[in-house]
């Protein structure tokens, strides 16, 4: 299922729908990574995992912003586990280098604002 954009005056805002939780994560968060780097194509040199507590999608997606923030990486999902209240985070890519990478949108946080999460489905909103 696609992912859709929707209409806001000032922020990013999708809607995402999955037959269940781990492919709406997964499916979410790449949806943001593409937001961020869209069009960079990226080659797994680098594989790792991280493991986030988890509250709801806004908390998944913050966090893996993080890793964005900080990793310095061009980013892929690959897999993700839920163990609990945790999520298992599997991420492949490569070092971010300017002329052959860019950013799309600069996302700063995702917020609450008119957030919606139900089993299958969830809206949210980047501020960027």
């Amino acid at each position: 299922m696609p992912v859709e954009i929707l209409n806001h005056t000032a922020d990013i805002r999708i809607r995402v729908t999955e037959r269940d939780k781990k492919l709406l994560y997964l499916k979410l968060g790449n949806a943001m990574l593409s937001l961020i780097f869209h069009g960079n194509h990226n080659k797994c040199e680098y594989f790792f995992q991280r493991e986030f507590e988890v509250k709801n999608a806004v908390s998944f997606l913050n966090d893996v912003l993080y890793v964005v923030d900080t990793e310095n990486k061009v980013l892929k999902i690959k897999y993700l586990r839920f163990c609990g209240s945790k999520v298992l985070v599997g991420f492949c890519g490569e070092e971010f280098q300017y002329g052959k990478h860019s950013y799309h949108y600069l996302i700063k946080a995702v917020t609450y604002h008119n957030f919606v999460e139900t089993e299958n489905l969830a809206e949210v909103t980047f501020d960027i």
